[in-house]
């Protein structure tokens, strides 16, 4: 009887929800509302009600709590996090708000701040929000790429990358790769040319760390052995970087010096990014960076855009303009350092999810490359890569 009761109560809520501009708000209204949504999974509903009552002055940790779940199924990762971080500012061990700000904050690519807030829960709670806080092998990622030279002074080159990620505290994650390039060409000088071979082997490891919730610390790594026609050169990259998120805004600041058996090379930059709200989480990200070599300084300028398609498939369109002589990029994964310095380039990755444990990625490119023997000439380079992880 009394069940039949509440379930009269709720829909006569309901029926009075048309005309909610009227409805003199109050809390029992709201939380028997929201809960009722909450259960039978309106969340467009849940999410407009909760919105008004934040603005009516109505803020308590359910609603919260039921308003960032809501964004969360609904794909809205920056407004589920902005919910549930208001949620535990009423209580910091609530195991609900903990466990869906770590998926939150996976949604946006930030897995160190997920383990972060995973950190604060008991093996019991992660257990039953199937949070697994530490791995040996969390995933492994293989890249497999080729290019087509416009030149027939240069073949059309060859990369390999496989990569292992580890996670030894929640907070903490260590990811290692292994690589290989091959390319042969011609040399042509007025008065002589010769054929040349490059082989090169790399090994790189990058630690990530979340120091707090929003401010991260990163370290790498990345030995190069380079093989130029039997004439070797052994190149180590140091590279460290803070990034800090603000909601909405992420901001980072990195530094990185190369030494082979010739010179130093020393890199600084920052960088920044934006993230609108929405199911798409379009991102914008930009940087600038000061590569100094040989005494002498130069700019690169790199953009990206970013979009999720749907659920299971995101685009990101990346451009990098600069002379990218022993450049850099992505924590220092990759480094630009073959023969022929790269002046321009432009591409376009989709990744698609076929499940919650592979993720396939293609990427298109262009590059505008200066030959090495003489810089008033250039030729361009399309590149496709195909990649592939594995989450275990």
């Amino acid at each position: 009887m009394l069940r039949k009761f509440s379930y009269i109560i709720i829909i006569l809520l309901i029926l009075s929800y048309p005309a909610k501009g009227q409805h003199e708000m109050n809390f029992q209204f709201v939380d028997t509302l929201t809960y009722h949504y909450y259960e039978s999974g309106d969340w467009e509903n849940l999410i407009e009600l909760a919105n008004l009552a934040v603005k009516e002055g109505i803020d308590y940790k359910y609603l919260r709590q039921r308003a960032g779940y809501a964004y969360l199924i609904s794909g809205d990762y920056i407004r589920a996090a902005r919910n549930l971080e208001k949620a535990l500012k009423y209580d910091s061990y609530d195991p609900f708000t903990l466990g869906y700000l770590y998926y939150s904050n996976l949604g946006l690519f930030r897995a160190e701040t997920a383990g972060y807030y995973s950190s604060g829960m008991t093996p019991d709670q992660r257990k039953n929000y199937q949070i697994k806080s530490t791995k040996i092998v969390e995933s492994i990622d293989l890249e497999l790429n080729t290019a087509f030279t416009s030149t027939t002074l240069r073949s059309d080159p060859g990369y390999f990358r496989l990569g292992l990620l580890s996670r030894p505290l929640s907070r903490l994650s260590l990811y290692q790769s292994v690589s290989a390039f091959n390319q042969m060409g011609t040399i042509q000088y007025p008065t002589q040319k010769f054929r040349f071979q490059i082989r090169q082997f790399g090994y790189y490891g990058l630690i990530k760390y979340a120091v707090l919730p929003h401010w991260n610390i990163k370290a790498a790594y990345h030995f190069i052995y380079y093989d130029f026609s039997s004439s070797i050169t052994y190149s180590n990259l140091g590279y460290a970087a803070l990034s800090a998120d603000f909601d909405m805004v992420t901001l980072s600041i990195n530094a990185s010096a190369i030494h082979n058996n010739q010179y130093v090379t020393k890199q600084g930059g920052l960088k920044a990014g934006l993230i609108i709200p929405g199911r798409r989480n379009l991102s914008f990200t930009g940087g600038v960076n000061v590569l100094n070599q040989q005494d002498t300084s130069r700019l690169i300028y790199s953009g990206i855009v970013g979009i999720s398609l749907s659920d299971k498939v995101r685009m990101n369109a990346d451009v990098t303009y600069g002379y990218q002589n022993y450049y850099n990029d992505f924590d220092a994964m990759y480094l630009y350092n073959s023969i022929d310095p790269v002046i321009f380039r432009t591409g376009l990755t989709t990744y698609f999810m076929t499940n919650k444990k592979i993720t396939f990625w293609l990427n298109t490119g262009y590059e505008r490359k200066e030959y090495f023997e003489n810089n008033d000439y250039y030729y361009n380079q399309i590149s496709i890569l195909g990649g592939l992880q594995w989450l275990f």
